[in-house]
């Protein structure tokens, strides 16, 4: 496995028989205890609005409950809206029951608000840890990938070419996100960032329940042309995404300009991104006829190549919060070359097929394996409980 920079190489270590990254460096765990946590959220329906109410949920919460727990509480609303809705729409193209559009919108709305309160719990706790960071942008990296699959159920709008472009936009600009924060040491949400978003996916799931159930289908005459509601909503959401990644980009740009030299290995730092990019709209090419075809096919392209980013996403996250460099060469990226590979080759069309399913497995079961190393290791060096508060207590 190749790096960048010089020793410590990287935050993990991969095992020799396995992709699955499963311990820290010592030099990585050591730089734990020196990490605090920064953020600049400039959004005025977060500071102004939402705020407020945080402030009451979080003394709703009991003070046994640990931070990582009101985490996860939320990612699993997450799960049970993208299950339910792939249930009822396999395709991402079919009406489904009008509770499930309500449900959408409730567990999203929980999401967000748990996703808000799991910091504020552990302040609240005196139980704030490097852990919790990298478990809470852990499961927003998940979330990413479910929550715009369900946004898709809602739309109708099909997995097709667009849905992938902007599936694998939003985890670019969630990429370069965390790319801007290894260098600049905070996090910056700008005036419109995932507050914003995550009501814009609300309101996407209400529509159906306030103006009938084929609302997101039905078409509206703009100059003697028939448009379906659906195709506005994912070319603006696209574009805003599309912003922020080069808002993410000037700011890299401007910090480099005051401090040239500490910036040196920012570009090299990118480069996982492009290769799943590139990789990704080569392997989605190759395979058209096959994913365009088949609706789980498609569905199973789009959680690979989610979770691929996710993976990425999250070894870039602990790198950060580590310390350390970052590996850009990763194994997980083989998958998609894999399967370049055997559609290349004339008569694989079944094995062509099964490697989109085999890649959805892997990329899933590789983040959970490196999800709970990362946790197992962390908790026994840091001594904490992920999900309880109570110290562990060291043996005598």
């Amino acid at each position: 496995c190749s790096h960048v920079g010089s020793m410590p190489k990287s935050a993990v270590k991969d095992h020799p028989l396995t992709f699955v990254p499963l311990y820290l460096h010592p030099e990585g765990l050591h730089n734990l205890k020196d990490y605090r946590y920064s953020c600049v959220d400039k959004s005025l329906l977060a500071n102004y609005v939402m705020q407020p109410f945080w402030r009451f949920a979080i003394e709703l919460v009991p003070m046994w409950m640990a931070p990582n727990v009101v985490t996860l509480l939320g990612f699993f609303f997450v799960v049970l809206s993208f299950c339910v809705s792939v249930y009822y729409n396999p395709s991402m193209t079919e009406a489904m029951p009008a509770w499930v559009y309500l449900l959408n919108a409730v567990c999203l709305f929980l999401y967000q608000t748990l996703d808000a309160l799991d910091g504020k719990q552990a302040r609240r706790t005196q139980s704030s840890s490097a852990l919790g960071e990298l478990f809470d942008h852990g499961c927003d990296a998940m979330t990413s990938v479910f929550s715009t699959l369900t946004v898709y159920a809602t739309l109708r709008f099909g997995l097709g070419w667009f849905p992938l472009l902007h599936l694998l936009i939003a985890m670019a600009t969630f990429y370069v996100a965390q790319w801007e924060v290894y260098f600049t040491g905070t996090l910056h949400l700008w005036y419109i960032n995932v507050t914003e978003a995550q009501f814009m996916g609300m309101t996407v799931h209400m529509m159906p329940l306030l103006f009938g159930i084929d609302w997101w289908v039905s078409p509206v005459n703009i100059f003697g042309y028939e448009i379906a509601h659906n195709y506005f909503l994912l070319p603006g959401s696209t574009a805003a995404v599309v912003i922020l990644l080069l808002l993410s980009l000037q700011n890299i740009y401007n910090k480099y300009q005051q401090k040239p030299k500490k910036f040196e290995k920012a570009p090299a730092f990118l480069y996982p991104a492009v290769w799943i990019l590139v990789l990704g709209f080569v392997w989605a090419y190759v395979t058209k006829d096959i994913w365009l075809a088949d609706h789980s096919a498609s569905l199973a392209l789009h959680i690979s190549f989610g979770f691929i980013f996710a993976n990425a996403i999250s070894k870039l996250c602990t790198a950060r919060v580590c310390k350390v460099d970052y590996d850009v060469y990763q194994f997980i990226f083989i998958l998609p070359i894999i399967g370049i590979a055997l559609a290349l080759v004339p008569g694989l069309e079944s094995a062509t097929s099964l490697m989109l399913y085999i890649s959805a497995v892997v990329s899933v079961v590789s983040y959970g394996a490196f999800s709970v190393a990362l946790i197992h290791d962390m908790t026994n060096f840091l001594e904490i409980h992920a999900f309880k508060l109570h110290p562990l207590k060291k043996p005598e």
